[in-house]
């Protein structure tokens, strides 16, 4: 019993030694920090966001796929490798929508 409990502790921190640090910025079409963005790690439940300047840092493993995304903006997919450790990302805004017009109108009453 005995050996079974120090063999899955080895695989549990195995894993843990596995995940390294991933930091960097998401920026939009301007270059300006974005806060809020959400950067999630695909089939899993850990992510993070952006802080106010936009920077983040993310405990992943080399392999891992996130997606990164923001309201208003297209999503992104980046597969992590074990090289690059700082990441610096410009998402592209949704231009599907050309323009918004507003329309008001009135309604005159008359009483008699």
């Amino acid at each position: 019993m005995k050996n079974l409990l120090f063999i899955f502790t080895l695989i549990f921190l195995s894993n843990i030694l596995d995940a390294q640090t991933y930091s960097g910025t998401i920026q939009d079409e301007d270059n300006l920090g974005l806060p809020g963005v959400s950067i999630l790690i695909q089939n899993s439940s850990n992510g993070t966001i952006t802080d106010i300047d936009g920077h983040f840092e993310l405990n992943a493993q080399p392999g891992d796929v996130i997606e990164i995304s923001f309201i208003g903006y297209l999503n992104q997919v980046i597969t992590l490798n074990d090289g690059n450790h700082v990441l610096n990302i410009n998402l592209e805004p949704i231009t599907t929508i050309s323009s918004i017009k507003t329309v008001l109108g009135s309604r005159l009453i008359f009483k008699t």
